[in-house]
């Protein structure tokens, strides 16, 4: 079918192993971990876990100014920051195109505004002043679009806003999306990726409620290892990770630096279970195909796949089974990697970071590691890039994620090469 073709012209991360394209690359190829134990923001009084991935003494101020960091959850704060590195990156400036910034969507992923609801609730049930302790804000800024709307507001974006929230997979579903609204001729580009602040003691006692949660307390920095036989759940991380989308003609025009090309998308449900993925990965792996239908590419084209890879017991060895499903004896041939072993995982910005970290590796030439990976698990048998980043050409890469609720993501994207 032919449809209009989509670049991502500008990369913004904001992320617990950097912020910004030279500080996160940097970080992959070292194979920086960045798990540690919680800084005082974080309340884990109780909790079966003192260490997550966290954005390091975070501090907005060179971005936004004393009111718009006081209006704003930490969670939105990422958003805009990441956005306004994107927007810098990409050369794009919508106060100053009046007609770009109403042909320009914010579309962003994220599971829910944990901070400022935990915030609210606390206030109200401790505070003697009680409902008059609750931030008036809280009113618009409780829902998952609430990132979106600021990004918006920030940087002068008037086309659709609107959140994706679809669990892990939030911020490749909205990539996704966005990559139809380009195709399409509705918009010209379109702000997106996701941001996720899960830090709080509700969300981290729920992922423990499930069993989610590694609780590795004595080496926090290695609790994250997708693929190893000793893994025991996941880290939670927060931060965000925006790429700008644009219809490629309209990026040549301007001489737009290209990082690479959206391809394919694909996205379907289990409809299984809950919590649990579908052990035989059976639409995990028809979300894949779709990805590469859409891109008109065949297995023997895909250079490295960005795995899921939470480093829970069954979502790896699901992810394993999946890849050998649809891609045959030429599994063991792929570099896979899962830069959750570093950043933790984002929840529903993770897509979002892995897709950053998938187009740095292509501008970069290397294929990111997965670290602490030093026992494989003899049922995730496949190249996982282990422990050192590893040089190589990567041309044509996929992204995938996975939600709870049985929901499946997958992206292929390509060098751009004219």
């Amino acid at each position: 079918m032919d449809h209009r073709r989509v670049v991502i012209t500008g990369i913004g991360p904001v992320t617990p192993i950097g912020i910004g394209c030279k500080a996160v690359a940097t970080s992959l190829r070292q194979g920086r971990s960045g798990v540690a134990r919680f800084e005082p923001n974080v309340d884990h009084e109780g909790l079966k876990v003192d260490f997550g991935a966290q954005v390091k003494r975070w501090d907005p101020s060179p971005w936004l100014n004393a009111r718009e960091t006081r209006r704003l959850s930490r969670n939105s704060q990422f958003a805009v920051v990441a956005t306004r590195r994107a927007l810098e990156d990409s050369g794009l400036d919508l106060h100053a195109d009046e007609a770009l910034a109403r042909r320009t969507g914010t579309i962003l992923g994220t599971s829910a505004e944990f901070e400022w609801i935990y915030e609210g609730i606390v206030a109200f049930k401790t505070n003697p002043r009680g409902a008059r302790a609750v931030n008036p804000l809280t009113a618009t800024n409780a829902f998952p679009d609430a990132p979106a709307a600021h990004v918006a507001l920030a940087h002068g974006a008037k086309g659709p806003n609107l959140a994706v929230s679809s669990a892990c997979s939030s911020s490749l579903s909205a990539v996704g999306y966005s990559l139809d609204l380009i195709r399409t001729g509705r918009l010209d580009a379109v702000i997106s990726g996701g941001s996720e602040v899960p830090l709080t003691p509700n969300t981290l006692l729920a992922l423990s409620l499930v069993r989610a949660l590694s609780t590795r307390k004595d080496e926090p920095e290695t609790a994250s290892r997708p693929f190893d036989a000793t893994r025991d759940g996941l880290v939670a991380g927060e931060g965000a990770g925006i790429v700008i989308l644009e219809e490629l003609e309209h990026a040549r025009r301007r001489g737009a630096r290209m990082y690479g090309e959206v391809v394919g998308f694909g996205e379907t449900c289990d409809a299984s279970h809950i919590v649990a993925p579908d052990p035989k990965g059976r639409e995990q792996a028809r979300a894949v195909h779709l990805a590469l239908e859409d891109a008109q590419l065949d297995t023997s084209d895909i250079d490295y796949i960005q795995a899921h890879g939470t480093s829970t017991p069954i979502n790896d060895r699901t992810e394993t089974a999946l890849i050998k499903r649809v891609f045959g004896d030429r599994a063991r041939q792929i570099p896979i990697s899962s830069i959750k072993s570093m950043t933790g995982h984002l929840l529903g910005a993770a897509g979002g970071v892995g897709l950053v970290a998938t187009l740095l590796g292509m501008e970069g030439g290397f294929f990111p590691p997965t670290i602490n990976l030093h026992q494989p698990d003899p049922e995730c048998d496949l190249d996982y890039v282990p422990n050192v980043a590893r040089p190589g050409k990567m041309d044509v890469a996929l992204v995938q994620s996975f939600g709870f609720g049985g929901k499946n993501a997958a992206l292929a994207i390509r060098r751009f090469t004219g």
